[in-house]
């Protein structure tokens, strides 16, 4: 299976594990910290706005302009609702990124095919790599959603609680109150702060899950398999980058290796095979040639007459043996090397790469160690 298909396998595993661990994690923690910052605004605004708007809706001739108050209402509490809350989600958003998605990513990469491909430090090497490509993009994508998603939810809501329940609210603070503007403005606040605080919960609870589902789901489609090639491309590099080197080092010492061996293994009994070889087969041609050679010469003599001058016998004896005794020779030590190389080559060369390659593990046990 090629790296790139390796790679596919992997981000679809790397996806899946996204929707289960990621997802409804981080809305469930997004959805508590807004409710909590939420709470905190109301708490501590709430009253405030009220005073202030009920004031702005008293009409000369003491009328109340109940839209108006609520849309004033709406305003400035959304406002210091949606500010606080994307604080919340910010930080929240940073936060379960940074504590989930390297774990998410390494579990995807380790029950994919292309585990079985890489050391449990490679697989880490990746996550992480894939982690910095797409954490940012991540991020920046569910804080911009939400960003625009919620401003308009939360005005929206708090709107509607205000319209609902503002008269009634201020009719019955008045009946019990009686002309205490404060005692108004509480009773007023203890109706309308559960209220806002559940219809705008309900609101931005979906609009959370909603909006981080469909993030990670942009995010995991091409850039997540982008940042998984171009991590898994940077490991195949390296890998074949340390190949090299380690090729070399691996060539260079079987090479040692092979000439060590060599001397002690082919060495051995070669010299006395090429002597047995060279005094035999020159044994064997004196014989059969040498008759031959004298008879030759001296026919050759006889024919020149003037009798037989020994040197120039001699040196048609040897012409008539040089040629059959070095080709007889030539070929005897060619065939008695062939069969040394036959029965020791191969163990020699075997015997140095066991040799070479057992400093070659050692050494790579060691890098590991100490990785």
């Amino acid at each position: 299976m090629m790296m790139d298909q390796l790679g596919d396998h992997a981000r679809e595993r790397i996806r899946e594990k996204m929707r289960r661990s990621m997802v409804e994690p981080m809305s469930e923690q997004l959805f508590d910290a807004v409710k909590e910052r939420m709470r905190s605004v109301l708490r501590e605004r709430l009253a405030q706005e009220l005073r202030s708007t009920l004031l702005e809706g008293l009409s000369s001739d003491g009328g109340f302009d109940l839209e108006g108050t609520s849309n004033k209402l709406a305003d400035r509490l959304a406002g210091a609702i949606h500010e606080r809350v994307m604080d919340a989600i910010n930080g929240q958003v940073a936060d379960v990124i940074r504590s989930r998605l390297l774990s998410t990513i390494r579990s995807g990469i380790a029950e994919s095919p292309l585990a079985q491909r890489l050391s449990r430090d490679d697989v880490e090497k990746i996550a992480t790599r894939i982690r910095e490509r797409i954490e940012p993009e991540v991020r920046e994508r569910i804080t911009s959603a939400l960003r625009e998603r919620l401003r308009e939810q939360i005005r929206e809501r708090v709107g509607q609680v205000a319209r609902e329940r503002m008269r009634e609210a201020i009719s019955n603070g008045m009946q019990s109150g009686g002309s205490d503007p404060e005692h108004v403005v509480s009773h007023v606040r203890d109706r309308l702060a559960d209220a806002i605080e559940e219809r705008v919960g309900d609101g931005l609870k979906s609009q959370l899950r909603e909006a981080v589902r469909e993030r990670f789901e942009e995010v995991a489609g091409d850039r997540l398999r982008e940042a998984v090639r171009s991590a898994v491309a940077e490991r195949a590099a390296s890998e074949r980058s340390q190949w090299q080197v380690s090729s070399g080092r691996i060539a260079e010492r079987l090479s040692d290796q092979i000439l060590e061996r060599a001397r002690e293994k082919l060495m051995s009994g070669l010299r006395d095979r090429i002597e047995s070889t060279i005094k035999e087969r020159l044994e064997e041609t004196l014989r059969e040639c040498g008759p031959v050679a004298v008879r030759t010469a001296l026919a050759q003599e006889s024919s020149l007459g003037g009798g037989l001058d020994p040197e120039h016998l001699a040196e048609t004896i040897r012409g008539e043996l040089a040629d059959d005794i070095r080709e007889n020779l030539h070929d005897a030590i060619r065939e008695r090397l062939r069969e040394h190389m036959r029965e020791r080559l191969g163990e020699t060369i075997r015997e140095a790469v066991s040799k070479g390659m057992e400093g070659h593990s050692m050494e790579a046990s060691m890098g590991g160690q100490v990785h």
